[in-house]
């Protein structure tokens, strides 16, 4: 990227150390050049002009990155008593599962400044260890192992993983931008509708079945994975907190009735049929659930594009 001013040796030319000389210096004496041509490929460019962000030194693209578990220095669980899909609560168990960007040295707004044009992504995974029910095993009465229950497939009753955040000071945790509201209290039957507009998505959303293998309880025995991916478009905010939450169990079905629409449905267990005509639910289970979950873990990346 330097310009150097010299006249190069030709084939046959007689040389002499002076000559040599005058070259070495105009190369050790040489002045860069930004240009077109070598700012991105072997110069600098605005990932070392821009000001570093926060106090972690980090600079574009990435804004900001966070990550936290709720493992300390052995498997953590812990059992959520009486769930029955109607209410969403927050998995706190162990280090809990919390993005806290409010503290000394964060951001400059006591969170982190989202602007138009970055992505955000957030990313989690949780492990299910069981539900207190044996008849929502592989084999158990939720399966489709009788005529009359040859619909309930036992993957279309499961728990519902999804974060939520904090946003501009406010003072209560709010559904993602475009997500459908999942935190919503309801009085079964009641269901919540998600479909691919603006506040009705479910991209962030992970589904876990309840269907596992018989002991005492259903042991699902399994981990799922999510992530939500944003581009910011609009007016800057600043997250403050991020949290994962957990719902269930739903039932994710087709609500014809509700003119085709997808939704998570809150039923009266225990009851057997609900929604007709959809599915069976075992008449003899309980009429709440205990939920036993285990690891996870949550994490955050801003990005900024411009970069």
């Amino acid at each position: 990227m330097s310009t150097i001013s010299t006249t190069n040796f030709e084939a046959g030319d007689t040389t002499d150390r002076t000559d040599a000389n005058n070259k070495f210096s105009a190369v050790a004496t040489a002045t860069g050049s930004i240009n077109e041509e070598n700012v991105r490929s072997e110069g600098i460019d605005q990932r070392q002009l821009a000001p570093h962000i926060y106090s972690t030194g980090r600079m574009e693209p990435v804004v900001y990155a966070d990550y936290t578990t709720n493992c300390i220095s052995t498997i953590t669980s812990n059992t959520y008593t009486n769930e029955d899909g109607t209410d969403a609560f927050y998995i706190s168990h162990g280090d809990g599962l919390h993005l806290n960007w409010t503290g000394p040295g964060v951001g400059p707004d006591g969170g982190v400044i989202v602007k138009e044009g970055d992505l955000v992504r957030i990313h989690f995974d949780i492990f299910l260890s069981k539900i207190d029910d044996a008849g929502y095993a592989t084999n158990g009465p939720a399966g489709p192992n009788t005529t009359s229950r040859v619909n309930n497939r036992p993957d279309a009753i499961g728990i519902l993983f999804f974060p939520m955040w904090r946003i501009n000071g406010g003072g209560s945790f709010t559904p993602l931008t475009n997500e459908a509201d999942l935190d919503a209290s309801l009085t079964a039957p009641a269901s919540i509708t998600f479909n691919n507009v603006a506040n009705t998505k479910v991209d962030s959303v992970a589904f876990c079945s309840m269907e596992g293998y018989l002991d005492t309880d259903c042991f699902a025995a399994r981990t799922v994975h999510g992530s939500w991916n944003y581009v910011h478009s609009g007016a800057d905010i600043t997250i403050n907190e991020i949290k994962l939450y957990c719902r269930g169990p739903m039932v994710y079905q087709w609500d014809a009735g509700g003119g085709g629409s997808r939704v998570f449905h809150a039923p009266v267990w225990g009851t057997g049929r609900y929604a007709t005509p959809y599915l069976d639910i075992p008449a003899g289970g309980g009429s709440n659930f205990d939920i036993t979950l285990s690891n996870g873990h949550l994490g955050a990346v801003i990005m900024r594009g411009d970069s």
